[in-house]
């Protein structure tokens, strides 16, 4: 089992400015702290506790794969 495993995984950005929803991975969210809407307003993302509990996920899914080795 890779590390990382959900960064491909996508998730909504909601902009507080318009509603508009920006889809991002978990990747692009784990090295960036802002994005742009398309109306133009910059939304900052915090994703620390998203990212800790997906990181904790990870951690579980590779000591589990380590089991069936």
């Amino acid at each position: 089992m890779t590390k990382d495993v959900f960064n491909d995984a996508e998730i909504s950005v909601p902009c507080p400015q318009c509603s508009h929803e920006t889809v991002k991975t978990i990747g692009w969210l784990k090295t960036q702290n802002q994005l742009t809407c398309l109306c133009g307003a910059t939304i900052m993302v915090d994703a620390k506790e998203a990212l800790s509990e997906i990181r904790q996920a990870e951690k579980e899914l590779a000591d589990l794969g380590s089991m069936f080795e």
